[in-house]
């Protein structure tokens, strides 16, 4: 987890990625048989490699068994089950975002930001044409301010007179990251589908807020690329319903990189929402540790030579705050119920308290929540590279938990097998046993709908969509991108393949990836942008 200190003791929260790959536990083959993907777990972290941990085969054994009683694996799933198993990772929505001069009047003495939900941009972009030079971002409720990377902060505009000279650092498990404050500014974003054909942005569609401050830090990678370009977090996402509609997915092309999302909407919070269309909703409340609800965003102002205040220069970027002078720095909260083992008397399920997460596209437990499910640390059922702001961890565990249970208006929803990442993180407005990323919500549409004047909320759900066999990267076709991870994922015949996220391959439920399973994938292809069938595939 990352979090950032300012000279006021605040805690920042920042949720971002982290890359994973599991790897064969054949002697001398580890390297060779590593399976590369990208993965957010959130916090600027992203899971880079996976390999096989001691509880791996007897655990994957007794998943292929559950599942064929059950009649059901992680695929095309359109009916709900009692004990759907989710993948390991899910969506990540991103939005494009471009920056404005608007801030309010020095003699206004105001650190308080101002909505703008009139679609369009308020003020003069910082690096003019707005249409051209603009930044893709993560919509992240785990970050409660705004973040900008080098060197997208060049592409936004961010630099020299925009920044003010007070350094600002954000730290945790992942390491820390340096960087400064900007001046008041605004930022505006809309997502993807703004983006028209040829990579120019619509900005008569943008939303957002102005006299904001934003974290502009140094560059974040692992060696491998950019971790994190730009975090558009709490301080805009409180004050929008956040629509994020996986049944519609967006990529585009931006200044040479291609970036791959849901569609995401960005609605004032008085618009009126197809309620009927999403029937689960997961209740939420804010932490934070100043215990009020959020009515406005606001960052602080510094103290001049002669000790007088400057409103001009923020001392700190603008996180939730009760009133202008009150920032409280918070995030948004449910519970999972989590079961290890047999139910009984001596092992219930139990509830633990979880941070809502858009930015993580994979689920966390810290490891005292690991220990308290009795969990074996030293022996997981397959264990992660994590990459962050640090650099690189190695054997951080995971594990496939036998029963989730995530409470809702409308019903339960029930999880089995579920896999988590074991990892600590920082206690905010109280302690955190955990991140509820997207892969528990890989095939439906979402909104992330709080109401700022109460600080309660909830994550809204539509029912579960079919998704393709063989659909890899969750976009609805089965393409050359589907067939690269097919690929990399094939262990052959009779050879276990351990990897949590080559887990959708496996068409015939017999724990490889050979050539039965690549003649299933391969009936099944559609072509780039071409829905594939999700009657294709096994009758799982």
């Amino acid at each position: 987890m990352i979090f950032a200190v300012s000279r006021k003791a605040v805690i920042i929260l920042l949720a971002a990625g982290i890359k994973i790959a599991l790897a064969s536990n054949i002697p001398g083959q580890e390297e060779a048989n590593r399976t590369p993907v990208d993965i957010r777990l959130g916090s600027g972290l992203r899971i880079v490699s996976l390999k096989p941990g001691a509880g791996g085969l007897p655990r994957l054994q007794r998943m292929a068994a559950s599942r064929r009683a059950a009649g059901f694996v992680a695929g095309a799933q359109a009916v709900e089950t009692p004990y759907v198993r989710p993948p390991l990772f899910g969506f990540s929505p991103k939005v494009a975002t471009t920056f404005t001069d608007r801030k309010k009047h020095t003699f206004d003495q105001d650190m308080a930001h101002v909505l703008s939900s009139t679609p369009g941009l308020v003020g003069s972009p910082l690096n003019p044409p707005a249409e051209e030079n603009f930044v893709i971002g993560v919509l992240d409720s785990g970050a409660n301010t705004h973040l900008v990377a080098e060197p997208y902060s060049v592409i936004a505009g961010l630099t020299g007179f925009y920044l003010t000279s007070n350094p600002f650092e954000a730290g945790g498990v992942g390491g820390s990251l340096e960087g400064l404050v900007s001046k008041p500014i605004g930022l505006f974003a809309a997502g993807l589908g703004a983006v028209q054909s040829n990579g120019q942005l619509d900005v008569s569609t943008v939303v957002g807020h102005y006299n904001v401050a934003v974290f502009v830090t140094e560059e974040v990678n692992c060696g491998q690329g950019e971790v994190v370009t730009a975090l558009i977090g709490l301080p805009l996402m409180t004050f929008y319903k956040s629509v994020i509609r996986v049944s519609e997915p967006r990529e585009v092309t931006v200044g040479g990189e291609t970036y791959q999302s849901p569609d995401v909407q960005l609605l004032p919070l008085g618009t009126t929402l197809p309620l009927a269309q999403f029937p689960r909703a997961i209740p939420m409340s804010y932490a934070a540790d100043l215990p009020l609800p959020p009515q406005t965003a606001a960052f602080s102002y510094s103290i001049d030579y002669e000790g007088f205040p400057d409103f001009d220069t923020p001392s700190m970027p603008s996180v939730l705050a009760w009133a202008s002078i009150l920032p409280s720095a918070g995030v948004f909260v449910g519970e999972i119920g989590l079961l290890e083992g047999e139910p009984g008397p001596l092992n219930p399920l139990r509830f633990f308290r979880v941070l809502v997460d858009t930015g993580a596209q994979a689920s966390i437990i810290t490891p005292t929540t690991a220990a308290s499910l009795s969990l074996d640390l030293q022996n997981p059922d397959f264990v992660a590279e994590v990459c962050g702001v640090g650099g690189l961890q190695t054997d951080v565990p995971g594990f496939y938990v036998d029963l989730v249970r995530i409470n809702a208006s409308g019903g339960a929803l029930d999880f089995g097998e579920a896999p988590f990442i074991v990892y600590d993180l920082p206690a905010i407005g109280g302690p955190l046993q955990g991140i509820l990323g997207m892969n528990f919500f890989w095939n439906r549409d979402v909104i992330f709908d709080v109401e700022p004047t109460t600080g309660s909320g909830f994550l809204r759900l539509s029912n579960p969509m079919a998704m393709p066999y063989g659909d890899f990267d969750q976009d609805l076709d089965v393409d050359e991108k589907d067939l690269a991870a097919f690929v990399a994922c094939m262990s052959g015949p009779a050879i276990p393949q351990l990897d949590p996220a080559c887990a959708w391959f496996d068409a015939d439920l017999d724990e490889d990836v050979d050539q039965s399973d690549f003649g299933v994938f391969q009936a099944c292809i559609s072509g780039k942008g071409v829905r594939a069938d999700v009657n294709c595939g096994p009758a799982w």
